[in-house]
């Protein structure tokens, strides 16, 4: 699933992978290829949402819809094989309001193109072409890894690159159920950690871009005047109201008059106070509110950045810590204007933790799925009564607690393997072993969240 950079070809994947989703997006008959593959796909699937076997007239209707984008296909994995990604980081030269208009076409299309490889893997898997499926889903991965490269390295960029692991995910999990698919546990234990599942380059990135987007002038050059300081506080309130939204709509007169009466507040309430913190009582009002909170809001992004760096398991020991230090993120009233601005990004760096967290712990899933299958395979169809000293592959932990998965097993063909509970994913998992193909086959329990 993954090849490292020595072995692939000389050049740049952003340039030729942005080529691929121009020509998706420039195709002529784009409306009419989107609706074709809803309906395609949607065949795929019966009604409970889990993959059947399709028809050989669904299998040619996939066919003709891949055919006919045969050239993005092939300008898609040509990128995909090269060794590089360019990152020009063009969003760290924009600033304000410039940084909402800033969308690259790459981030729409990255998904779709994570779905085009998606339904060619599957066409792939209903052939029994593993090899073909296989090269497939390790696109799909590296588009993943290219999304959060490419993309400035920003959270949104992060949660769609943890989406789309997630669809090839679907699709390797998917394959181990079939009778004649090899077994894929170095494949996924080849993938890297560091590039997919973790959020640091994206918490770097927003740290950056947050501060460009609320401030666009420099932390030294705050105002220097207080007319200066009076409309750059003004700007404040608007900016981060549009990080919110992440619009970058005109404002109209009824939210100028909010914004500049939310700005007199801030000054009446914080002008007094921020002239002590920052001990320098020469300020004026506004000024000295801008640049309290301005300075403020650095400490406050750093203390919330700081903890996300460390590994899941060693920040669950001291989450009393980080909870008793900024109050202000659960629900307590802020203290300050910089504490309200932090309170507004800190929701969008838990949800891409919290989405991290998912993936690497599914990752460690569908490895022990594949130890399931090779303890199997050695023994006669039967699965292990534990999950301890499994042979001949090993069992791997939670990666996010540190801690084995809870294995139960019911008879030698079924067992019960049980995950932490997390938002958005079932964590009970019914396994059954199936003798009379030698395929593994598993569905989520109904009393999962």
């Amino acid at each position: 699933f993954w090849i490292p950079p020595v072995e692939r070809q000389a050049g740049d994947v952003k340039t030729h992978l942005d080529r691929a989703i121009m020509m998706s997006l420039q195709d002529d008959r784009r409306q009419e290829l989107s609706e074709e593959y809803a309906q395609v796909s949607s065949k795929l699937y019966g009604e409970s949402d889990e993959r059947i076997k399709p028809s050989d007239e669904v299998l040619e209707q996939v066919r003709q819809h891949l055919e006919k984008q045969a050239d993005v296909l092939k300008q898609l994995h040509y990128a995909l094989s090269l060794d590089t990604i360019d990152r020009d980081y063009a969003l760290r030269d924009r600033r304000g309001r410039d940084f909402f208009v800033f969308n690259p076409p790459h981030i729409q299309g990255m998904r779709h193109m994570a779905r085009l490889l998606q339904l060619e893997c599957q066409l792939a898997v209903a052939e029994g072409r593993y090899d073909d499926a296989i090269a497939t889903v390790r696109d799909g991965y590296r588009i993943a890894e290219a999304t959060v490269l490419v993309g400035e390295q920003t959270l949104v960029c992060q949660l769609v690159s943890i989406a789309i692991v997630g669809i090839m995910d679907s699709e390797v999990e998917f394959m181990a159920q079939q009778q004649e698919s090899p077994n894929m546990y170095w494949g996924l234990a080849a993938l890297p950690s560091e590039q997919l599942f973790s959020i640091r380059s994206a918490i770097e990135g927003e740290a950056i871009s947050t501060l460009q987007a609320l401030f666009p002038w420099e932390a030294d050059q705050a105002a220097t005047t207080e007319k200066q300081a009076e409309a750059r506080l003004i700007e404040l309130i608007g900016l981060s109201q549009q990080v919110i939204e992440y619009a970058a709509e005109p404002l109209n007169a009824t939210q100028q008059a909010q914004q500049q009466a939310v700005a007199a507040i801030a000054v009446l309430l914080f002008a007094d106070r921020a002239r002590v913190e920052l001990d320098k009582p020469q300020l004026g009002n506004c000024q000295a509110v801008l640049k309290w909170t301005q300075s403020d809001f650095v400490r406050l992004l750093d203390d919330v950045f700081k903890w996300m760096l460390l590994p899941v398991q060693e920040r669950r020991v001291y989450e009393n810590r980080v909870e008793a230090s900024m109050p202000f993120l659960r629900g307590s009233i802020a203290k300050s204007p910089a504490e309200v601005l932090a309170g507004i990004i800190f929701p969008a760096v838990e949800a891409t933790d919290a989405a991290a967290q998912r993936s690497q712990r599914r990752h460690a899933f569908l490895i022990t799925l594949q130890a399931l299958r090779a303890y199997a395979a050695e023994n006669n169809g039967e699965l292990p009564e534990t999950l301890d000293n499994l042979h001949p592959l090993p069992a791997w932990s939670d990666p996010t607690t540190g801690k084995p998965f809870t294995y139960r097993r019911t008879d030698p063909q079924h067992a019960v393997l049980i995950t932490e509970k997390s938002t958005g994913m079932p964590n009970e998992f019914h396994i059954e072993m199936a003798q009379s193909s030698g395929s593994l086959r598993r569905s989520n329990s109904s009393s999962a969240p």
